[in-house]
This record gives structure tokens, sequence and C-alpha cells, in this order.
């Protein structure tokens, strides 16, 4: 990599000296032994290829930092534990703001920035912690339905069965909407496509 750096940083700086010096090269060649035009156009493609590729590489990072932006943003108001490099331990908070920070999306926690990386858990809002694995697991039973046990109005525990149509956090709790019903995964009984 240091050869390539010597010559330029990008593609188009590699592709500007490439063509400084094939013209440097065309002028001072011997007319009776000209140079072979495949060859040339061969080194020419190349480096529009490796100029494709960085400018995709270019926008790949974008693309991936517009969406770490996005879930960053939905962390806000947030309680979330994390891997403090300050104390080599857990630490937890509530994320205060999302930035980009020497091209990395970062977490304001308690006036410490906290990479997206080093986030261990995610709660809601009154500081009682959930896994972030927990959650994605309540959305993927969006359009299922489940068995649940539910009290009635009597005080008698039945069984309902009924589909799930959203998943909610109230105060830290995955609550499942299902039906009528509010339902936290403790209560389910079985799952149906």
């Amino acid at each position: 990599m240091s050869e390539i750096s010597a010559y330029g940083s990008s593609a188009s700086d590699i592709r500007g000296t490439y063509l400084n010096l094939l013209v440097t090269q065309l002028r001072n060649q011997n007319p009776l032994d000209p140079m072979d035009n495949s060859q040339m156009a061969s080194q020419l493609s190349q480096l529009a290829q490796l100029e494709q590729t960085e400018q995709m590489g270019a926008t790949f990072e974008k693309v991936l930092t517009a969406t770490q932006m996005g879930q960053a943003q939905s962390m806000i108001g947030q309680q979330i534990s994390f891997q403090s490099s300050d104390t080599d331990g857990e630490e937890s908070g509530t994320v205060s703001s999302a930035k980009i920070m020497d091209g990395e999306v970062v977490l304001n926690v308690a006036g410490k920035n906290v990479s997206l990386e080093d986030i261990l858990t995610l709660g809601g809002n009154s500081g009682s912690f959930l896994q972030a694995e927990d959650l994605s697991a309540a959305t993927s039973l969006i359009g299922k339905e489940i068995a649940f046990s539910t009290e009635t109005p009597g005080g008698n525990v039945v069984t309902v069965t009924e589909r799930v149509s959203s998943v909610e956090l109230t105060n830290g709790q995955i609550l499942l909407k299902a039906g009528e019903y509010m339902v936290p995964p403790s209560s389910i009984k079985a799952i149906r496509e």
C-alpha cells in the first residue's frame, strides 16, 4: 500500500499520474517500435475499475453512517448500559444525543461518548434494562397468533388466543398488543403462525 500512496491518495490521483507518464512515454517512444495499444487500454480499464470501486466504497460508507445515525437517534431518551473504556467495566445512563465524530456515530451518555458497538443493553425510560435481543424477538411475533393467560374482571385466569399487531416498550417493559390486550411476553403459552 505504501507504493500506491507514493503516487497519490486516491484512484483519480493515481490515474492522473499514470496519464502523465503515458503521455511522456508516447512522446518519447521509438517510432519503429511503438507501444502496445492493448496493454495501454487494459491499464486504463483497470484504473477506471479502481476508481469505481473507490466511489462505491465511499457511497456504502455514507449509507452505513446514515443507517447508524437513524438507529442512534431512536435511542435518545432511552436507558442503555455500555462497555466503558474509562473504567474497563459496564456503565449505564440515559442517551441525551447522537452525533458523528471522526466518521463514527456516537451517543452522548452523561457527558461520555459511547460508540454503537459498545452498547450492551437497551432499556426504557424507567431505568430497568432489557436485552436488545429480547425486543428483536418480541417484534418478530408481529403478525403471529399467540395464546396467553389473562385475568377476567371476575378474577378468573383464562387462556386467550389473539394475533399480535404491535410491540410497545412501556416503563422499561415489553408489551405485545394482541387484540384488545397488552400482553407481557411472560404470559405467552403458545405461538402459532
